[in-house]
C-alpha cells in the first residue's frame, strides 16, 4: 500500500512539473527553429558572398599596375606595385574574403612610404585603400661604400629613413643632410632631425647657397659649400651656434681668404674674427713630359 502511494505521489509530481513547463515548451521550440533558420541562413548567404563572381575581385591585366577593383587615394610616393603585392594573393577572390585589418597592417608595416592606412569594402566588388604617407622633412646622403644603392633618401621627423626617386622634383628641393648611416640609433637620427631643423631655421634663406649639411658631430657642424670653377664643395666647419652668422662672415671674407689661402678646401669659422685654414687640396701630379 505504501508502495502505490509513492508512485502515485511520484506520477502526481511528474505531472506538475509537465504543467509548470508547458508554458516555455512552446517559446523553447520557436527560438530553436528560429536559431536553426538564422543559422542556416547565414551558411547560404556566406556561400554566396564567398563563392559568387559578382563578389570577385578582377586580377590586373598586363600591363595594369594594380588590380582594377583596388581604389587607392593618398599614395603620392607610395609605388603601386608595393599596393598590389600586398593585396596579390586576393585577386581572383570574393572581396568578402579579404581580412581587411591583416591587409593594413601589411600596408604599414611593409611599405616605407606608408605612415597609416585604411582598407574597406566597395560593394559588390572593389576595395578601397587610402594611404597616409610620411612626411619628409629633409634629403639625406647615405654615402654607400660599394653597390648600386642609391646615397640619396628622404627622412621625416620621426628618423624614418626612406626611399627617394631622381624624378621627385619636391623633395629635390629639400635641404641635404650627412652625418646619418642606415642602420643607426633610432634616437641619434631623431636628434640629428632635431639639429637639423634648427641649422636650416637659424640659415633661413641662405641655405640654398649651401649644398649639404654635415650633422655627424652636433658639436662641429660643417657645411658644404660649393664654389665655381672648384671641383669640390669647401667643408666650412661652423661649430655648435651661429650658423648664419658664422656663413655670412665667410661669405664677406671669401674674396680675401682665397687669395691667401688658394689652396684651402676645409675652412675653420668657430673663432669669432678669423677664418683659419684646416686642410689643404693636394697639388696635381705633374704630367710625364712636363
Amino acid at each position: 500500500m505504501a508502495r502505490k502511494q509513492v508512485r502515485e505521489e511520484r506520477r502526481e509530481g511528474i505531472r506538475d512539473t509537465l504543467e509548470d513547463a508547458r508554458p516555455y515548451v512552446l517559446p523553447v521550440l520557436a527560438c530553436t527553429f528560429a536559431a536553426l533558420a538564422l543559422l542556416l541562413a547565414y551558411q547560404r548567404a556566406d556561400r554566396l558572398l564567398t563563392e559568387d563572381p559578382r563578389f570577385t575581385l578582377q586580377p590586373a591585366g598586363r600591363g595594369e599596375a594594380i588590380a582594377p577593383g583596388i581604389v587607392v587615394s593618398g599614395a603620392t610616393r607610395t609605388q603601386l606595385a608595393g599596393i598590389r603585392r600586398v593585396f596579390e594573393a586576393d585577386e581572383g577572390r570574393s572581396v568578402y574574403s579579404i581580412d581587411l585589418a591583416n591587409r593594413r597592417r601589411k600596408l604599414v608595416d611593409g611599405l616605407e612610404w606608408v605612415l597609416d592606412a585604411s582598407v574597406q569594402r566597395l560593394w559588390p566588388n572593389r576595395i578601397a585603400v587610402e594611404v597616409v604617407e610620411r612626411a619628409p622633412v629633409f634629403l639625406v646622403n647615405l654615402r654607400p661604400g660599394r653597390g648600386p644603392e642609391t646615397a640619396m633618401h628622404a627622412v621625416d621627423a620621426e628618423g624614418k629613413i626612406l626611399p627617394a626617386l631622381a624624378a621627385d622634383k619636391e623633395l629635390a628641393k629639400f635641404p641635404v643632410m650627412t652625418g646619418v648611416r642606415r642602420g643607426q640609433d633610432e634616437k641619434e637620427i631623431i636628434e640629428r632631425v632635431g639639429l637639423m631643423k634648427r641649422i636650416v631655421a637659424d640659415l633661413g634663406s641662405d641655405v640654398k647657397s649651401v649644398s649639404e649639411i654635415d650633422v655627424a658631430d652636433p658639436d662641429n657642424v660643417k657645411l658644404m659649400y660649393p664654389i665655381h670653377g672648384r671641383k669640390r664643395a669647401l667643408t666650412l666647419v661652423v661649430g655648435d651656434g651661429h650658423y648664419h652668422q658664422r656663413l655670412r662672415k665667410f661669405e664677406l671674407n671669401w674674396p680675401e681668404v682665397e687669395k691667401r689661402m688658394p689652396r684651402a678646401i676645409k675652412l675653420d669659422l668657430r673663432i669669432d674674427g678669423r677664418i683659419n685654414a684646416m686642410q689643404f687640396e693636394e697639388p696635381e701630379e705633374p704630367r710625364s713630359g712636363d
